[in-house]
């Protein structure tokens, strides 16, 4: 009985024995299935993590090198100031500048003028009526300070022109129109001092128009012309802005007191040339115009002292 019971007892042992191995085998099996699990987690949690990655870097740009720094550059010298470009004058404003060049402002005790001057040797064409009544007047060129005499060496009231002799040589004269072909339509320019009398520097004023017809009247011919011209512009030169030649002499304006328009004429250049060549005080030498020299008369000779008689003796 008592090795029954040592057998049951040691088969009661085996069985317990028996019973904690397979539960812990059981168990090291379940842990040995977790760690698979995981591990094939892991795997999978590292392959997407690796996919991913790639996907980003296919994204994302290329990350570049580092450029080197690069090394300071010298400081460029300061580059000089270009000149400002050079104002480029019309063939108009030149052409202004030219005849202003050549006018002179004429002054008497009755009133003022304008002349223009047409020989280096200081022959100033003028109207009559600007000069009437004295033999000897005062000019003053445009743009200078110089105030001189004039002689007044050729008068003609029909045409209205006179010529004067100035002591003035200089190089810049105005040439007179040869053609005789100047007809409605030609541009031209009015040049002298308006209302001068009230000015103590009065300056040349411009004005620009055309040729409504030329004009022969009496057998003196004329232009009339819509250049604005006012009292003072008087013997000043009418411009043709083709060649920019003299074309005429300023002498009148004519105003309608109805229809308040204005009309203005000037002697032709005709006339101006017949002009010069009338008068006795002017001759044409190499195509230019110069004073014939007044000759200058004979001293008269001193007659020899009548002798004084001797006193008759007394005897």
């Amino acid at each position: 009985m008592l090795l029954l019971l040592a057998t049951a007892c040691s088969s009661g042992a085996d069985t317990a024995m028996y019973v904690e191995a397979t539960v812990q085998a059981r168990a090291l099996t379940a842990l040995q299935a977790e760690a698979t699990v995981s591990a094939r987690n892991a795997s999978k949690a590292i392959q997407e993590a690796t996919d991913t990655q790639a996907k980003l870097a296919e994204e994302l740009p290329p990350t570049s090198e580092p450029s080197a720094t690069p090394e300071p550059s010298a400081t460029p010298e300061p580059s000089a100031t270009p000149s400002p470009t050079p104002f480029v004058k019309s063939a108009q404003e030149v052409l202004v500048e030219n005849v202003a060049a050549a006018i002179v402002f004429i002054e008497t005790p009755a009133g003022s003028g304008t002349g223009f001057v047409v020989s280096d040797s200081g022959l100033i064409i003028t109207a009559a009526h600007v000069i009437e009544g004295y033999d000897t007047v005062t000019i003053r060129p445009n743009g200078s300070n110089f105030t001189g005499d004039a002689q007044v060496i050729y008068v003609n009231y029909e045409t209205d022109l006179a010529i004067l002799s100035s002591p003035l040589n200089t190089p810049t004269f105005l040439k007179i129109e040869e053609s005789d072909q100047i007809g409605s339509g030609h541009e031209v320019i009015a040049i002298g001092y308006p209302a001068a009398d009230f000015l103590t520097d009065p300056e040349p004023s411009v004005s620009r128009g055309i040729i409504s017809r030329p004009i022969n009247e009496d057998g003196i011919s004329f232009f009339e012309h819509d250049a604005r011209i006012l009292s003072g512009n008087s013997g000043g030169p009418l411009i043709s802005v083709t060649t920019g030649n003299v074309l005429g002499a300023n002498f009148l304006t004519y105003t309608d007191d109805i229809v308040g328009d204005a009309l203005y004429y000037a002697i032709s250049h005709t006339e101006i040339r017949n002009a010069l060549m009338e008068s006795n005080a002017v001759k044409l030498v190499d195509n230019r115009y110069v004073v014939v020299p007044t000759p200058t008369p004979a001293p008269t000779a001193t007659p020899a002292p009548t002798p004084t008689p001797r006193p008759t003796p007394t005897a």
